[in-house]
């Protein structure tokens, strides 16, 4: 019997947390504890992230 080793979904999740890893990055300055992000720590990024956003900065966000 074959097995389907599911490639398609193995690459889509490698691609979400390199996004994930990418984006709490850009948005701390920091790498990731572990390489793992988790879901309250990508919010609580983003969350900050808006809190220390000046206006001008924001506008661009939304451009």
């Amino acid at each position: 019997m074959v097995q389907q080793l599911g490639l398609e979904d193995w690459a889509w999740q490698i691609a979400a947390d390199v996004y994930r890893l990418n984006l709490y990055s850009r948005l701390t300055g920091r790498a990731a504890p572990g390489d793992a992000i988790s879901d309250e720590q990508l919010a609580r990024a983003i969350r900050e992230s808006f809190t220390h956003t000046n206006d001008a900065a924001y506008r661009e966000m939304v451009e």
